[in-house]
């Protein structure tokens, strides 16, 4: 029994690192969870609504694609652009200046006093602008912690306030692989157990489009098709264009462009420095391996330039 039991820490501990690292990444977990509780309680208490009590209002396909605002937004056909309008699809942050109109829409509040400063209010404006839209068929979904964080309530966006939503997803700061592939397998089986209304927990690492796979596996999707998250390069659908709202991106971005050849999310020393996390596909592909895989959910690119073709298979188009 003795030997039974040292085999399964001497497991443990390769899974999860040395021995001077079991306890701080155990911390890790814990705070995770404990942050979760914390913010959930809020939620309740100041009465704002979990979008994941809600989506079956809305979820009308077992397809969606996720729209991000790369510039190879630019390259889909007419034809495409009728094929995505026939499924579900989930736009994020500042494709909400694109003239589709999502199924869902989810925006990440940024830092406050950062580079992204000028986005709050102008993401207010674009709401308010289209309000027949955002604040009536289509849900504006926030992030529960940045949300609170920078200050906010639903008040502010008071032109939409009873369509907006928030989504409070897990969330684990490191750069060890076999760490977040742990934390991930056990919060499946805790989700499991506990009779959640949704299939699979919600994961964010290193950058939205994390949270916006991770939300429509747990919503029950069985084919997520990724489209303008290209990570290669710096450029964005906005980049060329008279557009006023355009315009604006370009200047709320221009940080960003100015100091990284390629996306912020996807340059290793950038988020290492910043927030000690993994290049974005490197978390994708760990949940693309230990959750979706293994629950027959494909996660496909629609773009055949992005840098996600290095590990996941193209989105072959309907003709």
């Amino acid at each position: 029994m003795n030997l039974l039991i040292k085999n399964k820490l001497r497991g443990l501990l390769s899974i999860i690192g040395s021995r001077f690292e079991i306890v701080f990444n155990i911390r890790k977990i814990v705070h995770d969870i404990r942050e979760y509780r914390y913010f959930k309680k809020l939620m309740i208490k100041r009465g704002d609504t979990d979008f994941l009590n809600e989506y079956k209002r809305f979820k009308k396909s077992d397809t969606v694609f996720i729209l991000g605002s790369g510039s190879s937004i630019n390259n889909i056909s007419d034809e495409q652009w009728k094929i995505i309008k026939q499924k579900d699809s989930i736009s994020f942050n500042l494709f909400l200046v694109h003239d589709h109109v999502p199924t869902y829409h989810f925006h990440e509040i940024p830092i406050k006093h950062g580079f992204r400063d000028g986005e709050v209010p102008f993401i207010k404006k674009v709401l308010a602008e289209n309000k027949d839209t955002y604040g009536s068929t289509v849900p504006v979904i926030f992030r529960y912690r940045r949300f609170v964080q920078y200050g906010l309530t639903k008040e502010y966006f008071s032109e939409i306030k009873d369509n907006v939503f928030f989504i409070l997803p897990h969330f684990v700061s490191t750069t060890n692989k076999k760490l977040l592939g742990l934390y991930i397998n056990i919060l499946k089986f805790i989700n499991r157990i506990s009779g959640k209304t949704w299939t699979y927990p919600v994961f964010y690492h290193a950058g939205s489009i994390s949270l916006m796979i991770s939300f429509a596996a747990s919503v029950g999707y069985k084919k997520i098709i990724t489209l303008g998250v290209d990570l290669n390069d710096n450029k964005y659908f906005w980049d060329n264009s008279d557009n006023p709202y355009y315009s604006v991106c370009r200047d709320l971005r221009k940080f960003l462009q100015d100091n990284y050849e390629r996306h912020v999310t996807s340059d290793p020393i950038a988020m290492k420095n910043s927030s000690n996390n993994l290049p974005v596909e490197e978390f994708l592909y760990i949940l693309n391996e230990k959750l979706l895989n293994k629950n027959g959910i494909e996660l496909l690119v629609g773009n055949p330039e992005s840098k996600l073709n290095e590990r996941l298979s193209q989105y072959k188009w309907e003709n």
